[in-house]
């Protein structure tokens, strides 16, 4: 059954490579909630030199007004199948675009992955791991205050699974630093630079993920605020037993290590 299942994700690899053989396709791959969407926005603004609107054709579809550029989201999370009825119901719009955007949440790409495109540039969202986890949290308790939770924020071995692959990603997976994009105009040109890019137009604030978890749509939260956002909230026992083991000690930044390796939650 594996071996059939890995000869099935190939020949969808094979296909998907094909089928956009004439586009310029970037992959983005990250946690849930370390910013995906800001890059995407950021991308698309930079590939059409002006501030560009994804608008929703549908959840997992979006374009821009000129029809440039296509977003398929989060395509990991409706499986192969969908993915090739998708890109052929969307062939209309396809003629007309010249850039494809697909994003991946909470997955671990593999060599020739069904989803990532042969010549696709492929770029990896790394953010701080507190970060990530605190917007989690945050977002989930305001899904289950209105009776709503969609299950896909979990807080488990799978986050600390993407960063150690992060890690060690192989050389042809760019890693793109969110928390160094906020704050640094050398590193957004210098990013922008490898994909053969110039225009460093920064975004609104990201719609297709709701907004910030902390500031939802109706405001952009400041730089600062979005670099430390795990001082701000209380941390569950069971989340700080899964981070403070000595093994997840080089996932993280000094700061963040001496935060969560002391940490005490309030009584």
């Amino acid at each position: 059954m594996d071996i059939l299942k890995k000869l099935f994700g190939y020949l969808v690899h094979l296909y998907v490579s094909f089928y956009f053989r004439n586009k310029n396709v970037y992959v983005i791959s990250g946690l849930r909630r370390s910013g995906n969407h800001a890059l995407i926005n950021w991308l698309a603004n930079s590939l059409e030199r002006s501030s560009v609107t994804l608008s929703s054709l549908n959840y997992q579809v979006y374009q821009t007004h000129s029809g440039k550029t296509i977003l398929l989201n989060e395509v990991n999370f409706y499986g192969c199948i969908w993915f090739i009825k998708r890109i052929r119901q969307i062939k209309p719009l396809l003629k007309h675009a010249d850039n494809v955007v697909i994003s991946l949440e909470d997955y671990l790409p593999e060599p020739r992955d069904k989803y990532v495109p042969a010549k696709a540039y492929k770029i990896s969202v790394k953010r701080k791991l507190l970060n990530i986890i605190a917007s989690r949290l945050t977002h989930s308790i305001k899904q289950a205050s209105v009776g709503l939770d969609r299950g896909d924020m979990r807080i488990d071995e799978r986050i600390v699974d993407y960063r150690l692959w992060q890690n060690t990603v192989n050389a042809d997976w760019l890693v793109w630093d969110f928390d160094l994009w906020l704050t640094s105009t050398g590193y957004r040109k210098k990013f922008l630079n490898k994909l053969n890019l110039l225009d460093d137009i920064q975004p609104k604030i990201s719609i297709q993920g709701g907004g910030s978890s902390f500031t939802g749509k109706s405001s952009a939260p400041q730089a600062h605020d979005l670099n430390s956002r795990w001082k701000h909230i209380e941390w569950p026992d069971r989340v700080i037993n899964l981070i403070r083991k000595d093994a997840n000690q080089p996932l993280l930044t000094n700061e963040e290590w001496e935060f969560i390796s002391t940490y005490e939650a309030p009584k």
